[in-house]
């Protein structure tokens, strides 16, 4: 019986000293948390949150590279989005999005988005709202007269998670 509460005594303080290190390099899981660091902040994991309004508090992170807040149920990407300036990779997919914000054209240092299993319109023109700076973008089922820019497009099941 001792050596098993030794053992689990181990394994908490090892995942303890794992999570530390992950806030101590960036990544957050926890928006509260984050806002505490605000500086700090490099990637952000809101998936599964049960989101419906894009959190405002985002964009209170100079910082931030990566923001994932896919597998929610939010229904718009305020324009805003593009004062996140250093931002590389932005997952919004698996939403509830009908359209995209205009300002993400203007987001000049993404370079990945991914925004399948979302009801995008089918007439939006989703070419005028994407960077040319992407080399990675996951549209899922693209509009007919979609036209890819520079970056390679993927056309992932969307049945499969990411």
């Amino acid at each position: 019986m001792k050596k098993i509460i030794l053992s689990l005594t181990a394994f908490f303080i090892i995942n303890a000293s794992m999570f530390a290190q992950s806030e101590a390099l960036g990544y957050y899981e926890n928006l509260d948390k984050a806002l505490a660091n605000k500086e700090n902040v490099k990637h952000l994991n809101l998936m599964y949150q049960e989101l419906t309004v894009f959190p405002k508090e985002i964009f209170q992170f100079p910082n931030i590279e990566v923001l994932d807040v896919s597998h929610n149920n939010i229904v718009q990407i305020p324009e805003q989005i593009q004062s996140l300036t250093k931002l590389r990779a932005l997952y919004i997919n698996h939403n509830n999005l009908k359209i995209l914000p205009n300002s993400l054209k203007e987001m000049g240092n993404l370079e990945t988005l991914f925004i399948q299993v979302n009801p995008v319109n089918d007439d939006e023109n989703i070419n005028a709202k994407i960077p040319t700076s992407l080399k990675k973008i996951e549209l899922g089922n693209p509009p007919k007269d979609f036209v890819a820019p520079k970056p390679t497009i993927s056309n992932s099941n969307p049945t499969m998670n990411r």
